[in-house]
C-alpha cells in the first residue's frame, strides 16, 4: 500500500514532498507500533490474571467461569492461554485440580476419595482416580507420601 502511494508521486520528488512523505510514514509507523504495544501489554496482563485466578480460586472449574471473571469471551480465554501460557485453559484447570488432590492425599492418606473428588469438581471417585493415575502415574492411594 505504501509503495503504491509513493509510486504515484512525481519523480524526481521535490524536497518538500519527500520530507512530507517520510514524515507521514514515520507518524504512521509510530502510531501503529504504539497500538500494537498497548494491545500486547493488555493481553499479557489478562493472561497473567488468568493464571493467577486458576491458581488462587478453587471455585473456578470451567473456561466459562474464567471468561466471566475476566470479562472476556471463552474464545479469548482459549486464545490468550495458548499464546501466553502455551497450554489450554482446560489443561491449566486440570493441573490445578490434580495438584490440589495430590496435596490433600499427601496431607490425609485416609481421606474419603469420593468426597475429595466431589469437592474438587470431578464427576466421581473413579474420574479422580483415572485422571490422577494418567497424569501422576499412581492412584491416589499409592501416591508416594500418601
Amino acid at each position: 500500500m505504501i509503495r503504491t502511494c509513493i509510486g504515484r508521486l512525481p519523480k524526481p520528488w521535490p524536497s518538500g514532498i519527500a520530507r512530507g512523505a517520510s514524515g507521514l510514514l514515520a507518524d504512521y509507523v509510530r502510531t501503529r507500533a504504539a497500538k500494537v504495544a498497548r494491545e500486547a501489554v493488555t493481553e499479557g496482563m489478562i493472561a497473567n490474571e488468568l493464571v493467577d485466578l486458576i491458581d488462587a480460586d478453587p471455585d473456578i472449574r470451567s473456561v466459562g467461569d474464567l471468561a466471566a471473571r475476566l470479562h472476556v469471551s471463552q474464545r479469548s480465554v482459549q486464545r490468550l492461554a495458548a499464546r501466553y501460557v502455551g497450554m489450554s485453559p482446560v489443561l491449566l484447570l486440570r493441573r490445578r485440580r490434580l495438584q490440589d488432590a495430590a496435596e490433600r492425599v499427601r496431607a490425609d492418606p485416609a481421606a474419603d476419595l469420593g468426597a475429595l473428588a466431589s469437592r474438587l469438581g470431578f464427576a466421581d471417585q473413579a474420574h479422580l482416580t483415572r485422571e490422577f493415575r494418567t497424569v501422576v502415574g499412581f492412584t491416589p492411594r499409592r501416591y508416594p507420601g500418601a
